[in-house]
């Protein structure tokens, strides 16, 4: 049974289409306008964005399988892309995944690393030290 539920502003933000951005919903997702983009990487990211990204990712997989997917795209300028898609809404208001990532974000607003073990791995790695 639907509701009459709006999404509020903030929600509309992170579902708004860029001009320039073409991604429409995999095909198995009926209510692609509910969700958005949040957490990215690409070819030319830098150590911290990589395990930000992963560390998110994984916490966000494990915890709302059914509420966030990973969407790979090339891109003309970057190569390609990973964006992690979160649904922001449903029939009946924010969704926990919506509610997460808004979690994730203040996190990193106040310290920018998801995990520090893993972010110190990969600037190793990347010789980024």
């Amino acid at each position: 049974m639907k509701t009459s539920f709006k999404p509020t502003e903030d929600m509309m933000r992170f579902t708004r289409k860029a001009d320039n951005f073409s991604w429409h919903g995999d095909r198995d997702i009926e209510d692609k306008e509910r969700w958005g983009p949040t957490f990215g990487k690409n070819r030319d990211s830098d150590a911290l964005a990589i395990s930000n990204f992963d560390a998110v990712s994984d916490d966000m997989i494990k915890r709302f399988p059914n509420d966030v997917r990973i969407v790979h795209s090339t891109h003309w300028a970057v190569g390609w892309t990973d964006q992690l898609f979160v649904r922001m809404y449903n029939d009946e208001g924010p969704t926990a995944a919506y509610t997460a990532v808004q979690d994730w974000n203040a996190r990193l607003k106040n310290y920018p690393v998801a995990d520090e073990d893993s972010f110190d791995r990969l600037q190793a790695e990347m010789g980024e030290e």
